[in-house]
């Protein structure tokens, strides 16, 4: 999760439409995983999913790993602890979590490779990127993102690195067709408007207008695994044999 992202919110993200619907979606693609005690969370930010997932399932510890961090320390979430770090160790850890961390790298080959390495046999990963290049914009600008993901070439980065895919299916299918709308009308005919601020496309939502995204997203939610066409996020399940 991108520190500068959630910095841009007047409010507690803990109930964001956004931000819940995606550690729920991170919840259900694991939840047939046995034995998962130790989460490594890459790039964590907040460390929101990080809390999230240790408040909503089995898993017992956790460390959030990013350069962002000032000070090494530890939280507790309910008796679970969680340490903050810059850089750690990932060899003890049954769960590897990406979540909207390898856009932001520029060799995100060589970066995945080394967390890789570092993992034991059996540990999972669970990535998500933005989908689709098209969609590239001042958003994406803002955040310093170097691209956005097709199935196929997220599917070649895992892979390329010895991992299994389990799951590989797009999320957020339901708002494509309004932000790619917005998206492509905001670069404009002939990129008229390619000069436009750059600046993040998640703000505070109103109460109710929270409630109405979570609600039409619950269909998504429950039918997780079905293959979709489209979404604005790609999320990937994969196994390190």
């Amino acid at each position: 999760m991108d520190l500068k992202e959630t910095q841009t919110f007047n409010s507690d993200i803990s109930s964001h439409w956004y931000y819940v619907l995606k550690g729920a979606m991170v919840k259900r693609a694991i939840k047939g995983i046995p034995s998962l005690t130790r989460l490594a969370d890459i790039g964590a930010g907040s460390g929101f999913f990080s809390k999230y997932l240790l408040q909503h399932t089995k898993i017992q510890s956790g460390v959030c790993i990013d350069t962002g961090y000032k000070n090494t320390h530890e939280e507790k979430v309910g008796e679970k602890s969680l340490s903050f770090i810059q850089k750690s160790s990932v060899e003890d850890c049954d769960l590897l979590l990406f979540m909207d961390v390898l856009e932001h790298i520029d060799q995100d080959d060589q970066f995945l490779s080394e967390y890789v390495k570092q993992s034991k046999s059996g540990s999972w990963f669970f990535i998500t990127v933005p989908a689709f290049p098209f969609l590239y914009s001042s958003h994406d600008r803002y955040l310093g993102h170097y691209r956005r993901y097709t199935k196929q070439s997220l599917k070649k980065l895992v892979e390329n690195q010895g991992l299994k895919i389990h799951q590989l299916n797009y999320f957020y299918s339901t708002l494509f067709p309004l932000m790619a709308s917005k998206r492509l009308l905001d670069k404009g005919i002939g990129g008229i408007f390619k000069n436009k601020e750059d600046k993040s496309d998640m703000t505070a939502a109103p109460f109710l207008v929270n409630a109405l995204l979570k609600g039409i997203h619950l269909p998504e939610l429950i039918a997780l695994n079905l293959p979709r066409p489209f979404g604005l996020t790609l999320w990937c399940l994969a196994e390190r044999q």
